[in-house]
């Protein structure tokens, strides 16, 4: 098995344990009595110490290797959902869920975020971006209806033994990889990227935030349960699937990113998930995301791997992931104290996207 297929196998795995719980996440606080500025609040928390640790768990990862750094923080993740499953809701659990949570996702992605930059060509890369994500869409389809049912079934003791099982098992692919342990010394402030592409990462923060809440938005307005979100993430990752697997070809064929395109799509999609309630509906909607929301996800995916190359993986990878959570950081502030209303929140989200489509990307010398 190549590198490559070592790679997405541990995608598949750790979506696997990850998603579980983590799209359930907002619902889940809410049901604990927390109220949207409250959730708001907690996200604003989550993104500031993910921010603070971000370079210590950079330089950790590069010391230890991050294969070994991942099987760590699988015991954060443990930790993380023991304190958001089984206690009551009060500020020091929450804040323990928080850094537990913090930490194990920042190691997460920028593990994910080196090693694919170690696997992943410097050319015609869109369709192994594609991959990757047909990869973890892949996972997230049956898990994320099997994690309410889980939720609704298992005792909380056996949840958590079935995902910290799944996030150490994904590991094992790693191990596999070749980890270049030359690296290039190099400081983190000595690392420009183009304007252009430090613009529209900070502007693509409020996609993320939205992908977040909007599970919680069905949970409110379309209907109030576990499953239905779960099955709405299903029918949009079979549409995904299928739309990455012939999209991503495309890409590297024509050599266009499609950012613009997808980016109007997007906006138009969102949209109409903020102004329908029949569920019927709502999940034809779920399928035609799945087609646009995944076509600015493989572009946005593959300029940020492209512009990676010209960089050293780690630094990159902490960079990028420190630019794109202070940017997050910064937003939930403002809808923190400024503009707390879900929908609002939503809509303001739902824009960004033409704002980013329009700005563009930058991969530097030699990209499209």
């Amino acid at each position: 098995m190549n590198e490559t297929k070592n790679f997405n196998v541990f995608i598949f795995l750790s979506t696997l344990a990850r998603t579980i719980i983590d799209c359930y996440i907002p619902v889940i606080l809410y049901n604990k009595g927390l109220e949207i500025r409250g959730i708001l609040f907690f996200i604003l928390l989550n993104y500031s110490i993910t921010f603070l640790v971000n370079v210590p768990l950079g330089m950790i990862g590069k010391r230890i290797t991050f294969k070994w750094a991942v099987i760590v923080s699988s015991l954060f993740i443990g930790v993380s959902y023991y304190f958001l499953l089984a206690l009551e809701l009060n500020v020091l659990n929450l804040f323990i869920f928080t850094l537990t949570h913090a930490i194990s996702t920042n190691i997460y992605w920028l593990s994910r975020h080196y090693y694919a930059l170690e696997i992943l060509p410097k050319k015609d890369l869109a369709d192994d971006v594609g991959k990757i994500i047909i990869f973890s869409t892949l996972a997230i389809i049956p898990v994320s209806y099997v994690g309410a049912l889980m939720m609704n079934n298992l005792e909380i003791k056996y949840i958590l033994i079935i995902i910290i099982s799944l996030c150490i098992v994904s590991i094992f692919p790693l191990f596999k990889i070749k980890e270049d342990r030359k690296y290039i010394e190099e400081k983190l402030n000595d690392i420009e990227f183009p304007r252009r592409s430090v613009f529209f990462m900070i502007m693509a923060q409020f996609r993320m935030i939205s992908r977040y809440l909007f599970p919680l938005f069905i949970f409110i307005y379309i209907k109030g349960n576990y499953e239905f979100i779960g099955l709405f993430n299903i029918v949009m990752g079979i549409a995904s699937t299928i739309f990455v697997y012939f999209f991503a070809k495309r890409m590297d064929k024509k050599k266009k990113d499609y950012l613009f395109l997808s980016g109007i799509l997007g906006f138009l999609v969102y949209i109409l998930k903020l102004n329908i309630v029949d569920t019927s509906i709502v999940l034809f909607v779920a399928f035609v995301e799945g087609l646009a929301d995944k076509m600015y996800e493989v572009a946005f995916n593959r300029n940020l791997y492209a512009l990676g190359h010209h960089y050293n993986g780690v630094s990159y990878s902490v960079v990028m992931e420190g630019l794109q959570n202070i940017s997050r950081v910064v937003i939930t502030l403002f809808f923190v104290f400024v503009l707390s209303d879900l929908k609002s929140v939503l809509y303001i989200s739902s824009f960004m996207l033409l704002v980013t489509g329009a700005i563009g990307f930058d991969d530097g010398e030699g990209g499209y």
